[in-house]
């Protein structure tokens, strides 16, 4: 009967693991993870049982010393156990197993509190029911506040850095903390006792509240360094598309009047017919796009003849004469991703429908910018905005939150509709710039 009040009992290391358990449901786990888990627990609870009946005093330490190998002890095991049941670099389950004693050892601060004062009349039975059901009731609320704002796609992908931090952070609470409060409470009463524990437990939640900070911030700055590197390849495509486009306009210009020489040649009829198939042939690459804005003229052109390669249909009317307080790279982006956007779609499609309409003009009080384009499918994200189709969503989708931020930087607006298989792109940026921030 002993031994088994000692397997069931809310020890560190069956609380423990029940809570990693938790933390493990939207992780990436690995193949037969429930049976894995099952016999983790399992093992884990008769080692813990096996703990608590171990008699201190044999070892010949002080309590202290053992109490401080066998937390070092239990979270090695609680390590190995989300090695063992998922998918998640040796960092995240660092990472794991910090944010599991947290909240394993926040518990525990409110069920001593309620064991020393209201579960006392209870039994050592009854206080263990009770226990359970307090790591039912806050344990696993905590847990799925932790993973909701933490893991992406089932990884917390935190730096190894980031990692031996929190690590250290747990160390200091899984053995000074309670090493001090220990000492502290054998000189203090019941109620002096009671607020070390509960100063335990807001030093959890306050670690807790950290790590979520820190994790939002670190969404925001990965956001950021995003944008960064988006607005660097813009930038650089931008350069590299202006360079080739005029090349090849100079080399076509030159084979023009090369052709044109040829003619003037004593030739038989065929050769015309030879030098009218190159001409045309050439012709294609001869489309430099002339809308009094240098950027403008750029991206039109550059993503006509991808639309030529690729037997879409292109319409272009366009005047960018407004746009010249846009800085080029701002302009780049937002035309370009795009375009970039439509041209995808249309690939897609029959050739039938791979039709793209783009049109640039001056209205009262700005520039209006309208690009059109058949679709066949749009995925729409939880926060309102079409999500990419690429299998890499962590390096796409960024191409119209790009196009928003900058618009709305310039106090424009945009708008997309989508009818009758028509994806409708409008954007409207007013005249007068405002200044950047």
């Amino acid at each position: 009967m002993n031994l088994i009040l000692r397997v069931l009992e809310p020890g560190m290391l069956q609380t423990m693991l029940v809570v990693a358990a938790g933390m493990m449901i939207p992780l990436e786990r690995r193949s037969r993870s429930q049976l894995r888990i099952g016999v983790g627990i399992l093992a884990g609870f008769l080692f813990g049982g096996f703990l608590s009946g171990l008699d201190v005093g044999r070892f010949g330490v002080s309590p202290s010393v053992f109490y401080l190998v066998e937390d070092l002890l239990i979270l090695g095991l609680v390590f190995l156990f989300f090695v063992f049941c998922t998918k998640l670099s040796f960092a995240d389950c660092y990472y794991a197993m910090t944010d599991t004693f947290v909240v394993q050892h926040g518990v525990v601060c409110i069920w001593n509190i309620l064991r020393n004062s209201v579960l006392s009349v209870l039994g050592p039975v009854g206080s263990a029911l009770c226990g359970w059901v307090l790591y039912a009731a806050l344990g696993w609320p905590m847990v799925y506040l932790i993973n909701k704002r933490m893991t992406v796609e089932g990884h917390y992908r935190v730096s190894r850095g980031r990692a031996v931090i929190m690590t250290l952070v747990v160390l200091l609470l899984a053995m000074v903390l309670p090493l001090t409060l220990g000492a502290m409470e054998a000189d203090l009463d019941s109620a002096a006792a009671m607020v070390c524990e509960a100063y335990a437990f807001c030093a959890c939640i306050l670690v807790l509240a950290l790590q979520l900070s820190l994790r939002s911030e670190a969404k925001l700055l990965a956001a950021l360094s995003t944008e960064r590197r988006i607005r660097q390849k813009m930038q650089e495509q931008y350069e590299l598309s202006r360079e080739n486009i005029d090349q090849i306009n100079r080399r076509c210009h030159d084979l023009r009047h090369q052709i044109a020489g040829l003619r003037f040649m004593e030739d038989a009829e065929s050769r015309n017919g030879v030098l009218n198939e190159i001409e045309q042939s050439v012709m294609i690459y001869d489309t430099a796009v002339k809308t009094g804005n240098e950027v403008l003229d750029t991206v039109l052109t550059e993503k006509s003849l991808i639309c030529a390669r690729n037997q879409i249909t292109w319409t272009c009317m366009a005047d960018g004469s407004g746009l010249r307080s846009i800085s080029p790279v701002d302009l780049y982006t937002v035309l370009g991703n795009a375009l970039d956007n439509a041209i995808e779609s249309s690939k897609k499609l029959d050739v039938g429908r791979r039709i793209i309409r783009v049109v640039v003009q001056q209205v009262v009080g700005g520039t209006f910018i309208q690009i059109s384009n058949y679709y066949d499918s749009l995925v729409s994200g939880s926060d309102g905005h079409f999500q990419t189709t690429k299998e890499d969503k962590e390096n796409h989708g960024f191409g119209l939150t790009s196009i928003e931020q900058i618009v709305q930087r310039y106090g424009g607006t945009i708008t997309i509709e989508t009818d009758n298989g028509i994806f409708l792109l409008s954007i409207l940026i007013p005249a007068a710039v405002p200044n950047e921030p």
